[in-house]
């Protein structure tokens, strides 16, 4: 989850931006006013593969190739493992992504 969400979709919004992707579990926080309905579309997310699809929108080699490029720099730096075969969802070390 991420912090003032509602003023960030709000900025966003202000800012001209037509679509924003935000945490899934973030969505019982946003608080729109009611100018700001049918003015930016919200989207939740719960992985980066999620996200990947909304900002790579048809370029699927590059988008695998990008995940495998995450997986390889999270490896290396031994703090986390990768799970892009089924979810996407980065877990710590030890723990199973989903947890």
């Amino acid at each position: 989850p991420v912090g003032g969400v509602t003023a960030k979709v709000e900025a966003a919004a202000d800012s001209g931006l037509k679509r924003v992707l935000i945490p899934e579990d973030n969505m019982d926080d946003l608080v729109l006013e009611a100018r700001y309905k049918g003015k930016i579309e919200v989207i939740p997310v719960r992985t980066l593969r999620d996200v990947l699809s909304y900002a790579l929108v048809g370029q699927e080699p590059q988008k695998e190739s990008l995940l495998g490029r995450l997986a390889e720099m999270v490896k290396a730096t031994n703090r986390t493992t990768v799970d892009t075969t089924t979810t996407g969802r980065i877990a710590p070390v030890g723990r199973p992504t989903g947890s």
